[in-house]
């Protein structure tokens, strides 16, 4: 969610390193209508639980 317009996504977990945390995901974002750097990143717990449990064709 970016701050200030309030805008969302889903950004999917797939390619991303496993050892990237979460906040730091967040600082090479911007907000793809507006443009804010102010991106707050909360993990998608569906496709987190789906990657922990070996599904790979999870559609998010």
């Amino acid at each position: 969610m970016a701050n200030g317009c309030h805008h969302s996504a889903v950004v999917p977990l797939a390619g991303w390193p496993f050892e990237t945390f979460i906040p730091d995901m967040a600082l090479g974002l911007r907000c793809s209508k507006f443009g804010s750097k102010e991106i707050r990143m909360m993990l998608n717990m569906e496709e987190h639980y789906a990657m922990c449990s070996g599904i790979t064709d999870y559609p998010g």
